[in-house]
């Protein structure tokens, strides 16, 4: 894919799927649209560059216990209110 021209800077800036697709290609797109309003930007801090709408802090799943929880207190509520209707109490009964 050719580098961008500067009126074609902005499409693509803001164009998340050539963004993901052709990081490099937006990179330029960044980097030419800063020269034109007279602002360099040095290759180190070039190749750092990531819109905000990339940036994402990384979010950790779940864990079983964190997944299961819900509904094992559920599940606990609804045995506790049928072991009130049959007049069971919660201890086990020994010897």
């Amino acid at each position: 894919m050719p580098l961008p021209e500067t009126t074609d800077c902005h499409a693509l800036i803001r164009s998340p799927e050539i963004a993901l697709s052709h990081p490099e290609i937006a990179r330029a797109a960044w980097s030419r649209a800063k020269a034109a309003r007279g602002e360099a930007i040095s290759p180190e801090c070039l190749s750092r560059l990531a819109p905000a709408y990339l940036r994402t802090t990384p979010s950790t799943p779940p864990t079983v216990a964190e997944q299961i929880q819900p509904h094992a207190q559920r599940a606990l509520l609804r045995v506790r209110e049928i072991m009130a209707r049959r007049g069971l109490s919660g201890a086990p009964k020994c010897c």
